[in-house]
């Protein structure tokens, strides 16, 4: 298969990592780097509407809200606060302090919940907090999930906000009721630290990034493993194509080997399987330090990649792409 794109790219300043960026509207993404920066471009161009730089901690992660409303976007950082903001205008519209760094957050469906993910260090176990959202604000205290016996990475709702399912540094992948807060599965089948996960369009799918140099797609009812795709090396990201039977897949190194081991950049290309067969079907260059975040738009007609190098790259797929099967 041919991957014919126009691409769009530019950099963070100081040469920043990028750690999360999202598309959360066909003509809108949102970045952030180790130097807290956010950044609210235009996805067609890569013009810079809005730039947001806290001197706070690293901003680890985010989330904008669902389709009911994508003006509202949520940040988690290493100075551990959480914090909304207004998309359209850059402002700050609420900040929550935790006591340890943030990792991961998400809204529910509907905007009426949204869930934070929180580091185990510092005496504290990894813990998911649960959050009621009143007019746009946190009301009440959190239901939390806490578990002590693994370092969490990365946690999302399943469908209908009925489960949690959070993913752990021994690789495993755990469901949790959201109703009752108890587990209601679990599956290791992955040997390494599972970085991050993404959902399928319609939540029936997900897939997993892990250190163990696969990317796994799995059943969310079952936590079934119905396809693995093998890269060789670790992957950081993947993201599975709202319109295509494809998955992309991006990593090339684990964070804490970047600075210590001999880079090659052939490793860091963007890599395109198809999701039924596994076959590799191509792959896309640009990146000279490792993948960090993938993320499709919302239409499938383009893709964004994030990484160590600074860069972020808004991929726009041509014509030739949607008449290849």
């Amino acid at each position: 298969m041919m991957l014919s794109h126009i691409m769009t790219s530019f950099h963070t300043y100081n040469d920043n990592n990028i750690i999360h960026a999202i598309i959360i509207t066909i003509i809108c993404v949102v970045v952030i780097s180790h130097d807290t920066t956010i950044l609210i471009t235009e996805s067609g161009e890569g013009a810079t509407k809005e730039e947001r730089k806290e001197k706070v901690g690293t901003v680890l992660t985010l989330h904008s809200a669902p389709p009911v409303d994508t003006t509202v976007l949520i940040t988690g950082s290493g100075d551990s606060l959480v914090k909304l903001w207004d998309v359209e205008t850059g402002k700050e519209i609420y900040n929550l302090p935790h006591k340890v760094p943030v990792k991961s957050v998400e809204f529910a469906e509907g905007d009426k919940q949204f869930l934070v993910l929180t580091d185990n260090v510092m005496g504290h176990s990894s813990t998911v907090s649960i959050y009621a959202l009143n007019d746009g604000r946190p009301a009440g205290n959190p239901h939390e999930i806490v578990v002590k016996d693994v370092k969490l990475t990365y946690a999302m709702w399943g469908p209908l906000n009925k489960t949690i399912i959070i993913s752990a540094a021994d690789g495993s992948i755990r469901v949790y009721d959201a109703d009752t807060l108890k587990l209601v599965q679990e599956n290791k089948e992955h040997t390494k630290i599972v970085n991050k996960m993404a959902f399928d369009k319609d939540k029936f799918t997900f897939i997993s990034a892990s250190g163990d140099q696969t990317a796994k797609l799995f059943d969310t009812k079952t936590l079934t493993v119905l396809k693995s795709y093998d890269t060789g090396r670790p992957v950081n990201a993947a993201a599975i194509s709202p319109i295509k039977e494809h998955v992309i897949i991006g990593g090339g190194q684990s964070a804490e080997s970047v600075t210590t081991q001999k880079q090659d950049s052939s490793q860091f290309k963007v890599r395109f399987f198809h999701k039924i067969f596994n076959e590799e079907l191509g792959s896309l260059p640009g990146h000279f330090g490792p993948v960090e975040t993938l993320a499709f738009s919302p239409d499938g007609h383009s893709f964004v990649s994030g990484g160590w190098d600074g860069y972020i790259r808004i991929h726009h797929f041509d014509d030739s792409y949607f008449k290849e099967e």
